[in-house]
């Protein structure tokens, strides 16, 4: 896959213990970062960096160590040469959604490491959550490439505090499958028999171009605006649901968790509903 943009949709079910489901249109950029230090994609549109002015911007600060001077690629590698020594990828696409206007929220940034047939072996997910927290996991493909674009990986521990509704204990399931026009990406949450999280990709990937990004992307990519107050939304809602028990925030002391210095409004905002929650319960007890 070369730089492209991705159009499609984000399905999202919680299975237990109360049912809850919704769907949202998005769009990604999906960077090959070789492309990171090219100047063919700056425009007014869209930039690399903080070399000018742009709409729609990624810049290296925004992921894996925020405070490093080294390209995300650069990053990537290293992270690469730690937890999975044996494998050297040929490319790295990073699917994203990027800042607009100068503000972003990414729940989970995915960075697809190809193999030397283009199929997909690794990838790397960096998850943020709205406690100014993110952490890197890694995923290694289980099955040999067939020139299928298909590739299921090995379950991987979940120990990162994303919901207050959700321990941060189970396993992910990730199934991945690529073409020259469509993507999907398949990520579930196993607490041991119970299958409580499913979530889905699905969207066609077309040719990148600042009019396609300015046209069809807009609207969708300022929905991107909105994924933090749609996250405090449905966190309300489940809330309202006195039967989902809440679990209480613990500060990650993993290895593999970056903590922001600063907290945005969003977090402080978050916390201070998680403990209003918290008070009311306890009340009506």
């Amino acid at each position: 896959m070369k730089t492209s943009l991705v159009i499609g949709q984000v399905w999202h079910r919680r299975n237990s213990p109360e049912l809850h489901e919704f769907v949202y249109n998005h769009m990604w950029v999906a960077l090959d970062l070789a492309d990171e230090e090219s100047s063919t994609l700056n425009s007014r549109i869209f930039s690399l960096g903080r070399a000018q002015f742009s709409l729609f911007t990624i810049r290296s600060r925004d992921y894996l160590e925020q405070n490093s001077q080294k390209t995300i690629r650069e990053k990537v590698l290293e992270k690469l040469r730690i937890y999975a020594p044996d494998f050297t990828p040929t490319k790295i696409v990073l699917l994203t959604t990027p800042r607009l206007l100068g503000y972003v929220f990414n729940p989970v940034s995915i960075y697809l490491c190809k193999g030397p047939g283009g199929e997909t072996q690794v990838i790397l997910y960096e998850v943020q959550n709205t406690f100014g927290e993110r952490h890197l996991y890694l995923a290694q493909g289980t099955s040999e490439p067939d020139g299928s674009g298909e590739t299921r990986f090995a379950p991987f521990e979940k120990v990162f505090f994303v919901s207050p509704f959700l321990q941060a204990s189970g396993s992910y399931e990730v199934e991945y499958r690529e073409s020259s026009s469509q993507l999907s990406l398949v990520v579930n949450v196993r607490q041991g028999e119970e299958l409580r999280i499913q979530t889905a990709i699905n969207a066609r990937i077309s040719e990148f171009s600042g009019a396609l990004l300015l046209g069809q992307g807009l609207p969708s990519l300022l929905s991107g605006w909105f994924t933090m107050p749609r996250i405090l939304w449905q966190a309300l809602w489940l809330a309202r649901k006195r039967k989902i028990p809440l679990f209480p925030f613990d500060r990650s002391k993993h290895p593999d968790t970056i903590v922001s210095s600063q907290k945005s409004f969003f977090v402080k905002v978050r916390l201070f509903l998680l403990r209003q929650v918290r008070g009311l319960r306890r009340v009506e007890r």
